[in-house]
């Protein structure tokens, strides 16, 4: 995002005196901004207000931007919802999904993690196995190397054998 849009972008005290749908409105479009501060910023509007079905409400309308605005809000109550779309027909909003899920609760998704190995779009398949690899063990393991195994597409390849790495601790 450019630097005129960061600039632009309102202050969390100018989005609190605004009406709370504007607010709310506004923090969620500030989660477009590929900036760290300004999401964080925006994650804190929304924290205040406790607009969680708000958010909820993004997930179904925009879900691949609200993915990512779950993760820096840390709402533990959203995580549910945003795993609930790990099935969704789009791609990136599947990889949004196991990318959030690994950053917010890794262990308690290690199943979905699993399943999403088989997903048809290889950078899907190599994000679960970053997943699994927040949950070491002997099964992860295995899993890891079966699914290095039959893996073709190279960047997915290059992701499972990270995730790999990370477990083992080398070969």
């Amino acid at each position: 995002m450019s630097a005129t849009a960061v600039k632009d972008s309102p202050s969390p005290l100018e989005l609190l005196r605004r009406p709370r749908a504007e607010a709310i409105r506004g923090a969620l479009d500030a989660m477009a901004i590929m900036d760290d501060v300004v999401r964080e910023e925006a994650a804190q509007v929304i924290r205040t207000l406790e607009a969680w079905d708000e958010v909820r409400s993004a997930l179904i309308e925009r879900p691949a931007e609200a993915v990512e605005a779950v993760v820096f809000i840390n709402e533990p109550s959203l995580v549910r919802d945003v795993a609930a779309l790990a099935d969704d027909p789009s791609p990136e909003v599947r990889a949004a999904v196991v990318s959030a899920l690994t950053r917010l609760a890794a262990a308690d998704y290690q199943a979905l993690f699993s399943r999403q190995l088989a997903d048809p779009h290889p950078t899907v398949r190599g994000l679960a196995a970053l997943g699994l690899a927040r949950a070491p063990g002997a099964e992860t393991e295995a899993t890891l190397r079966g699914a290095l195994a039959s893996e073709t597409d190279v960047g997915a390849r290059v992701l499972i054998t990270d995730a790999l790495w990370s477990v083992t601790g080398g070969w």
